[in-house]
């Protein structure tokens, strides 16, 4: 697969800090005394051992809840929906009953999606649960480009059932293509994206969603960056991120590469751009581009929609190596630089709430990172990084 973009902008770093030397530290396991700040949001964290849950306060303070780690889910977290916790396995979606601690109940339902449309497309790929919490988007696929699909199922609020709506396929006319990018939900709910590879080429994938709250294929008008240096008009995205803003319009953070020989040639390294998404889901490139220091296989923007944090692994065969790094969204104006990179390990998922808190998980280094971050200070929670046993998936759920 190639990855094509041309770097326009050199990253400016404004910030630097560096993190007090020492050891880590495990979290800590106690109940919140009287006196301790409000909370604010509760941490779902999937580890080799069970889901860790935590609470956190306003000063980033964690807490781990009883119970953790939790031995009773089956399946890959996706998010929460209401009061219940939602997992994809290899075919079956799952509500547990989230208790009143933030503790993991028993299950409440389960479904086989391999039972509806394009179940035959083999094991899911994964989920998104959409802003309102009322409908779970599961992605099926095959490896071989042979098969794809976009699953919807309503959540029921009170049981935590669900309900099979409809499903979008054939993303790739009569060619074959593989789905290869988590499900993005655009802040007004009614437009989804991801991309799907077709052999040496990402392209969008783009999605609306009817009044029964299934997603459906669309076609929109997406722009690009404009071709430089001679190059071809050959983007392939990497990742994507939205804000939470639906009116008039949202906006959406988008890592492309741009490729130099059509369509298997070498990639240039990948920058980020601004997109605006407007009420029929067209995606409009806004300004230049933002070169990151690491290679974005991840985003995420914060709640409020001015900070955009990048993650990734690291990528064979590209010099941008792994990492975690912030930078400021801007909405409709191009991204700008902000951090530095802010560790160097491998990171898996990143997630914030709604109180400034950063949250990022290394599997390869068995470590959980907390920061508070505000557009003018950056600063790691009191005794972050955390280590963990193997943390994979990462949900945030505001209280």
């Amino acid at each position: 697969m190639t990855h094509p973009v041309t770097p326009i902008l050199t990253l400016v770093l404004a910030v630097t800090f560096s993190i007090a030397a020492g050891g880590t530290q495990a979290l800590p396991n106690q109940s919140a005394a009287a006196t301790t700040p409000a909370n604010v949001a509760r941490v779902y964290v999937q580890t080799a051992k069970g889901v860790n849950v935590y609470t956190t306060s306003s000063t980033g303070m964690l807490t781990l809840v009883s119970g953790s780690p939790f031995k009773n889910t089956v399946g890959l977290m996706i998010g929460t929906a209401g009061s219940h916790l939602i997992t994809v396995g290899t075919h079956y979606i799952h509500s547990y009953a989230i208790k009143s601690t933030g503790g993991i109940g028993a299950q409440a339902a389960q479904t086989n999606s391999a039972l509806y449309a394009s179940g035959e497309c083999g094991t899911t790929l994964g989920g998104t649960i959409d802003r309102t919490g009322t409908e779970a988007y599961i992605q099926q696929g095959t490896f071989d480009y042979a098969c794809n699909g976009l699953q919807s199922f309503e959540i029921d609020a009170t049981t935590g059932a669900f309900t099979f709506g409809g499903v979008a396929w054939s993303f790739c006319g009569t060619g074959g293509c593989a789905i290869r990018s988590p499900f993005v939900v655009a802040g007004n709910n009614g437009h989804g994206y991801t991309f799907s590879e077709a052999y040496c080429d990402n392209s969008f994938a783009a999605f609306y969603r009817d009044r029964f709250g299934v997603m459906n294929l669309d076609y929109p008008n997406i722009t690009f960056p404009p071709p430089g240096g001679g190059m071809g008009p050959y983007y392939s995205p990497v990742s994507m991120a939205s804000d939470n803003q639906n009116v008039p319009m949202g906006h959406m953070a988008v890592a492309l590469q741009k490729n130099y020989e059509y369509p298997c040639g070498p990639s240039l390294p990948p920058v980020l751009a601004s997109y605006t998404n407007d009420y029929y889901g067209n995606l409009f490139y806004n300004g230049a581009t933002l070169k990151p220091a690491i290679y974005p296989a991840s985003m995420a923007i914060n709640p409020q929609g001015n900070l955009l944090a990048v993650s990734g692994p690291g990528s064979a065969g590209m010099k941008e190596g792994p990492g975690l790094q912030v930078f400021h969204f801007n909405g409709a104006k191009p991204i700008t630089g902000y951090s530095n990179i802010l560790t160097t390990d491998p990171i898996n998922s990143v997630a914030w709430d709604k109180s400034n808190h950063l949250y990022a998980t290394s599997r390869a280094t068995n470590k959980l990172y907390v920061f508070t971050i505000t557009p003018t200070s950056i600063k790691p929670v009191a005794g972050s990084p955390f280590t963990l046993s193997g943390p994979s998936a990462l949900v945030v759920r505001p209280m």
